[in-house]
């Protein structure tokens, strides 16, 4: 599996403690898959990040993060809305 894919089992999934309920899990992206969606470079992704122009990344452990894939897709749709708006 891709080190930038990362699918989290929350404990709420788990219905009778064995088989995770798949329904509520989300895909989370590692760093490398957003600035490939995104088209960002890493140090742009920071300082957007820092600004508040671009979703803030989940804590996975000490060194590690990623977002939710329904955030960037959101953050997408919006720039492709607001392209939309300024080209009308």
């Amino acid at each position: 599996m891709p080190n930038y894919l990362y699918w989290p089992l929350r404990a709420a999934a788990l219905t009778d403690g064995a088989h995770p309920d798949c329904s509520s899990l989300q895909p989370m992206l590692r760093t490398d898959a957003v600035l490939a969606l995104c088209g960002l470079s890493r140090s742009t992704l920071e300082l957007w990040i820092r600004q508040g122009r671009f979703p803030k990344p989940v804590k996975l452990g000490p060194k590690a993060r990623a977002w939710r894939y329904s955030d960037i897709e959101g953050w997408l749709a919006s720039r492709t809305a607001d392209g939309a708006k300024e080209g009308a």
